[in-house]
C-alpha cells in the first residue's frame, strides 16, 4: 500500500464495532477518536443537557436531548457523537444503532481539539441540514450560535440569546 493511502472504514464495519467505552465517530469513511474530555468539559456539558431536558420537558410538541456519548447518523458514512443534541419529535428508545432524525440543535463544547469542533463539526452538521449550532467555551462559557443555511451565520452572546431554540440560556448556563 503507498505511504499516502488510508484505510476507510464502511459505516457497516464502523457499526460492527459494536458498544465501546472509546468515543469514536466516523467522518467519510474514517475513524475519529477525540481525546477525553476535561473535568470542565463535562461539567458545562452536564449543565448544557440538563438545562435543555427542562426546556425539552416542558414543550408542548415531544423532543429528545441526547447527550454524548450517543450515535447520530448525518448521512452516507458520517456518524457523530455531539456533545448534546435536540431532535424535534419521537425517538424509539428500544431502536439499536445511530439516531437518524437530524437535530434542530447540536452543542458542542470546546475540546482541545478546537479545530475539529469549529471547522469539521459545524461543516458537518451544516451540510446535514442541522439548523442551529453551539459552540461553548468551557472555561469562558461564551457561547457561538451559528444558524442558517450551511450553519453560516453567527453571533457570540454573554448574554442572554436574542432568540434560538432556547431562549436565555446563555445567561443560564452561566448562572449554573
Amino acid at each position: 500500500m503507498p505511504a499516502s493511502a488510508s484505510l476507510r472504514v464502511s459505516e457497516q464495519e464502523y457499526l460492527a464495532i459494536g458498544e465501546t467505552r472509546e468515543r469514536m465517530e466516523l467522518v467519510d469513511g474514517e475513524i475519529y477518536v477525540p481525546p477525553a474530555p476535561t473535568r470542565s468539559h463535562q461539567h458545562v456539558t452536564g449543565t448544557i443537557y440538563a438545562l435543555l431536558r427542562a426546556w425539552a420537558d416542558v414543550q408542548l410538541e415531544p423532543y429528545f436531548v441526547g447527550l454524548a456519548p450517543l450515535d447520530l447518523h448525518l448521512g452516507p458514512s458520517r456518524i457523530v457523537q455531539p456533545d448534546v443534541f435536540v431532535v424535534r419529535g419521537l425517538v424509539d428508545l428500544t431502536a439499536t444503532g445511530p439516531i437518524e432524525q437530524i437535530p434542530v440543535l447540536c452543542v458542542e463544547v470546546l475540546s482541545t481539539n478546537r479545530v475539529y469542533d469549529r471547522v469539521t463539526k459545524r461543516f458537518l452538521y451544516g451540510e446535514a441540514g442541522v439548523p442551529e449550532y453551539w459552540l461553548v467555551d468551557p472555561v469562558t462559557q461564551a457561547v457561538e450560535n451559528f444558524f442558517g443555511v450551511g450553519l453560516g451565520g453567527s453571533r457570540s452572546f454573554d448574554g442572554d440569546f436574542p432568540g434560538g431554540l432556547v431562549e436565555g440560556l446563555a445567561q443560564r448556563l452561566r448562572a449554573g
